[in-house]
């Protein structure tokens, strides 16, 4: 379905929008994170869309990578030589979708939070964000390494 795109292979050149996307999704909810005012809720709506629009080409990425992968001989159970590109590839798309949701979740809290002092909950859900940020930042540069 998706092996080539103009006798290219479809994987080399699928893989551009994640490794964009997800590192800039992750910068912005970075940042996100420190503008809890609600003056920002529309930068806050605007990031989760951002991190929602990097996750969506990560679906038609690896469905190329694995008829790459068929091509030469291997399964997603026996990856052959690109086992480690496989694994991050994983945790890339696991930190993306976590991003999402965190994301999601941060923006609906603070947006019913209004102009109320700060919870505990925006707080966790703030380091939680943070942390899958440098997760997915981390494994989609080791994804391509």
């Amino acid at each position: 379905m998706l092996s080539a795109i103009s006798a290219i292979p479809a994987h080399p050149l699928l893989v551009h929008l994640p490794v964009v996307g997800i590192p800039a999704a992750a910068l912005l909810a970075s940042i996100a994170v420190f503008l809890q005012s609600p003056r920002f809720g529309r930068f806050r709506v605007a990031t989760t869309a951002v991190a929602t629009i990097a996750l969506i080409p990560n679906f038609p990425a690896r469905m190329s990578g694995e008829e790459l992968l068929a091509s030469k001989g291997f399964t997603e159970e026996d990856p052959g030589p690109v086992v480690e590109h496989a694994q991050f590839a994983d945790y890339s798309l696991a930190a993306i979708i976590a991003l999402v949701v965190l994301l999601g979740l941060f923006t609906v809290v603070l947006n019913r939070r209004k102009a109320q002092g700060s919870s505990a909950l925006s707080g966790i859900l703030g380091v939680c964000i943070l942390l899958s940020s440098i997760v997915a930042i981390v494994s989609t540069v080791l994804t391509g390494h």
